[in-house]
């Protein structure tokens, strides 16, 4: 007998589940804010791309290029100096201005103390300059400071007469040598009521000696007590006739002392000051 094939069997149709509706939903609005949040970032970065690109080019464009530096603290052949020194660009971006570049050079010319460089948009950059202050000249005409740094001969504004000292100071951006320091020490402590009174400072031996407008020496000594020293000065200058004066001594400001020009009576050639 001929064995029967078995009988092949169907396998089991499988229903697919069913999905509730609304969570269908739900992952329909989820998928959408999704792209519409993509969207916006993409829409957002492009926005910022633009802006961007527009703020780069207004810098590079006329509309916030240098115009004019404006100078202050000097007078205007100091102003052309410090321009020229400076090396601003009219006309270059103002973003590109390095101020700190610019104070450094101009912190390098002798007679400037201090400098600042600002911008002030959109178009305008502000230099502002404080000097320093001549005390003493030498015999080349160079000028020189209270911290007895050589300023040069062209030192911008009007500084009147200043006392003379008979040696060279130096190159400028030098500083005096400590055998000359305390004659500028001296010059620079004269007070405003004797200004325009000292027309000579010098070194004699160890003592600094100042000569005034008319002929009158007065020995200071070292460079201490120098406040003290002039109330001595000006108290000699009012108590007696100064046209007798010949001398005036204040190393000892508590104890000055004053020596009269030569005449027939030898009592009045030298004599001490009084209330000083």
């Amino acid at each position: 007998m001929l064995a029967r094939s078995p009988r092949p069997v169907s396998e089991p149709t499988l229903t697919p589940p069913t999905i509730d509706p609304r969570l269908q939903a739900r992952r329909r609005e989820v998928q959408e804010q999704q792209w519409r949040r993509g969207r916006h970032r993409v829409l957002v970065g492009l926005a910022v791309t633009a802006l961007l690109g527009g703020i780069f080019g207004l810098t590079r464009s006329s509309v916030l290029d240098i115009d004019q530096v404006a100078v202050s603290g000097v007078d205007r052949s100091g102003e052309a100096e410090i321009l020229e020194r400076a090396g601003i660009e009219i006309g270059s971006p103002m973003v590109d201005l390095d101020a700190g570049a610019v104070e450094q050079r101009l912190a390098g010319m002798a007679w400037v103390d201090q400098v600042s460089v600002a911008r002030s948009w959109p178009a305008t950059v502000e230099v502002t300059v404080t000097m320093r202050k001549p005390v003493a000249v030498d015999p080349n005409g160079a000028m020189v400071d209270a911290e007895g740094r050589v300023l040069g001969s062209d030192v911008p504004g009007s500084h009147g007469a200043l006392p003379a000292v008979p040696v060279a100071f130096g190159q400028p951006g030098s500083v005096v040598d400590q055998h000359d320091r305390p004659v500028v020490e001296a010059i620079a402590a004269i007070p405003a009521s004797l200004e325009g009174e000292v027309v000579e400072g010098r070194r004699v031996g160890s003592d600094v000696v100042l000569e005034l407008r008319d002929g009158i020496t007065v020995r200071i000594g070292d460079s201490t007590r120098l406040p003290a020293k002039f109330v001595a000065v000006e108290a000699l200058l009012e108590q007696a006739d100064r046209s007798t004066i010949d001398k005036i001594d204040v190393r000892q400001p508590g104890s000055p002392s004053l020596t009269r020009i030569p005449d027939d009576d030898p009592s009045l050639t030298s004599e001490p000051g009084k209330g000083a």
